[in-house]
């Protein structure tokens, strides 16, 4: 074999490692990133209601909507400790957090701090449901209150009232 084709050959051997190399890298980066989407925020695992979701009657008849996020403190039985509101419309708050008090996590190994959100939105049913999506995140779907509108105006001819007009 000539000097040259050594030179070339040992280039091609050494693109070839690289490229492997190159290609467990990414695998492996691809399979730590999954680990780490699939590990629970906050070490929650499971989350359960232990009171009804309530949409606010003064909310639902101002047909207001929208995601109530709150910090909650919780211990290691899994109880609330302290709920914060960080966001969200007014007159949905204090909703969320008497309906956040009664959730129970998960137990752990010590106390944690995990954003929670409630998400308030009005729909065609009768009755107020619920739905938890992760042990973050619940979405309250309330009835959409009747309008209460004045009745709309007549267009058209005027009547007379009296005879003589």
């Amino acid at each position: 074999m000539s000097e040259d084709a050594r030179v070339s050959d040992t280039g091609l051997i050494y693109k070839d490692s690289m490229l492997r190399y190159a290609a467990a890298l990414a695998l492996f980066a691809s399979i730590a990133s999954r680990a780490q989407a699939i590990e629970a925020p906050c070490g929650l695992s499971s989350m359960i209601e232990t009171t009804a979701p309530t949409y606010l009657p003064l909310g639902r008849v101002a047909r207001v909507q929208g995601a109530v996020v709150l910090m909650a403190d919780l211990g290691t039985d899994g109880r609330i400790a302290r709920v914060n509101v960080i966001s969200g419309p007014v007159m949905l708050q204090s909703g969320a957090v008497d309906f956040v008090k009664g959730w129970r996590a998960n137990t752990y190994t010590g106390p944690r701090t995990c954003p929670l959100v409630v998400t308030y939105v009005l729909g065609s049913g009768t009755e107020t449901l619920g739905l938890r999506s992760d042990p973050q995140h619940y979405t309250v779907t309330g009835a959409t209150p009747p309008c209460l509108c004045d009745p709309g105006a007549e267009l058209g001819r005027k009547r007379k009232r009296f005879l003589l007009f």
